[in-house]
């Protein structure tokens, strides 16, 4: 008979809330970086904090001695995230359209062939400066060194620059230098940290030995597999192809940011240096007085906001717009489509009128993004199809890691009989549990209302009005002006009743 008892797992670090909470980002990272690129910077930002998060999580799990079973469920979620959604350079993005991806290999060439002049270029300079007699009477040549050599050494201080170039041909638009070495960190942290749980000697990572009574702890792997052996081996194989993939890039950014920290502090020591001259206090005061002699002949008023009431109708009043509304349906000039209009304007703002275009269309950010939304599509030559097959069996292997992630965790919580992780049942859960869904949510409001606007190209011309009239009665009203007025004093009212009316667009 078996005496293996349970094990309790920790629900602050994978219970259900948690696991759901990361489930609900990853699937909706992966819905928005494919139709909303351009929401790339607040997805891979969101999903690389909930990847921190984890990464502390996990080491203090570490540190607390938490059996190997569940320090690999919590190294599943950290290699879940940049395997399924979390892009460093924003490359998953490039792949999810065809037409990113051939703009890519676009910029893929440009940059090799700027790189190519510019070692050209830097090879030939060094050349003259040696002259054609350098290598006769240079030190180097003196050793034993020809020329050519001497060259090559020249050169090789560079390769770091060529590198840099090389890689910012990689980075998606819109994405900042702080995110994608921020990112390029934190998976570090977690490269790092499987390389530690794999290959530890300890005995306190994969090699951990079984619970007294019990087996070795089961593992999905298309099957169940025991976590010993040969799914040991290519964890460690997985290990190290990650390292040999992130060591890199992790390398030249955290040079570069030390080069461009040390550059600043010693920019700002120089501007220290120079304030703290012999006419600095004289400076000073004289700015004191001059702001002073600014703030007494100024006086600042606080405007009370009018007060604002809004009565309710009463109810023979309602019944009758209620059988006035339904009784013409044809006369009136709003469809629900007009609604649906007035809620793209509402859920992503007017366009400026600063921003209306010369041709008289309005311009806005969202405008272009939902008139981009599936589109890249549209492949006629052979190399577009080509790069549209690679996108899509892309797309399939992205939904395919999500799904073989999720089965991953959750096989192996219930095979390894762990309880106490399936509630949602403290504040630690529910926490992360809200923050997925509400990220979910809006995920889908956003990609709703692009959708919205794709459809309904004309939805800034549709405008929602609210009047105030002298009895301080509020009500609604839907428009389509020749032009968009902002605030505007009307003489309208019931009929045989002039009322003031305030009507304001929103």
């Amino acid at each position: 008979m078996s005496t293996c008892e349970p094990l309790q797992g920790n629900s602050d670090f994978y219970g259900l809330g948690i696991r759901l909470g990361i489930y609900l980002q990853w699937a909706s990272a992966w819905v928005s970086l494919l139709l909303n690129p351009e929401s790339a910077q607040g997805v891979l930002d969101a999903n690389s904090v909930s990847l921190f998060a984890v990464v502390i999580a996990t080491i203090v799990a570490a540190r607390q001695n938490a059996p190997a079973i569940e320090l690999y469920i919590m190294l599943q979620i950290l290699v879940g995230f940049p395997v399924t959604t979390l892009s460093t350079f924003g490359i998953r993005i490039w792949l999810t359209n065809p037409a990113r991806l051939e703009e890519l290999l676009r910029k893929i060439v440009q940059a090799k062939q700027a790189i190519r002049q510019s070692a050209g270029e830097e090879v030939r300079q060094t050349h003259d400066e040696l002259g054609p007699d350098a290598g006769e009477h240079s030190p180097a040549a003196a050793d034993g060194v020809i020329p050519g050599q001497v060259s090559i050494f020249r050169t090789l201080p560079v390769f770091p620059f060529h590198t840099v170039r090389f890689l910012s041909p990689l980075k998606f638009p819109g994405l900042s230098w702080s995110g994608v070495t921020w990112r390029v960190i934190t998976v570090a942290m977690v490269v790092g940290y499987s390389v530690a749980y794999w290959f530890d000697p300890n005995g306190h990572g994969a090699h951990e030995p079984p619970s007294p009574g019990c087996e070795q702890a089961l593992v999905f792997m298309f099957s169940r597999q025991l976590l010993e052996g040969p799914i040991v081996t290519l964890g460690r194989m997985a290990a190290v192809l990650m390292a040999a993939i992130i060591v890199i890039p992790t390398v030249i950014l955290i040079v570069l940011t030390i080069r461009l920290t040390e550059d600043t502090v010693l920019r700002l020591y120089r501007d220290l240096l120079f304030s703290l001259t012999s006419s600095a206090p004289q400076t000073f005061n004289d700015s004191l007085r001059r702001i002073n002699r600014v703030l007494e002949n100024k006086s600042l008023s606080l405007g009370i906001p009018r007060e604002t009431m809004a009565a309710p109708l009463m109810t023979a009043k309602s019944l009758l717009d209620l059988m006035e509304f339904m009784s013409a349906p044809n006369g009136d000039k709003i469809r629900f489509s007009d609604v649906l209009k007035v809620a793209v304007s509402l859920g992503m703002g007017r366009p400026p009128k600063r921003d209306r275009q010369q041709d008289g269309s309005e311009h806005h950010p969202d405008l272009s993004r939902a008139r981009r939304m599936l589109t890249g599509w549209n492949c006629e030559t052979p190399k577009q199809r080509r790069l549209g097959r690679i996108c899509i069996v892309w797309n399939v292997l992205n939904v395919l890691s999500i799904v073989w992630f999720i089965t991953s965790i959750e096989t192996t919580i219930l095979w390894n009989n762990i309880q106490g992780v399936h509630t949602i049942d403290s504040t630690g859960q529910l926490i992360p549990f809200i923050i997925g869904v509400v990220s979910a949510s809006q995920v889908l409001k956003r990609i709703a209302l692009l959708a919205l606007a794709r459809k309904y190209p004309d939805w800034a011309e549709t405008q929602l009005e609210i009047h105030e009239d002298g009895n301080t009665f509020a009500f609604f009203r839907l428009v389509k002006p020749p032009e968009a007025v902002q605030t505007r004093e009307t003489q309208e009212g019931p009929i045989g009743e002039e009322t003031k009316r305030s009507t304001t667009t929103v």
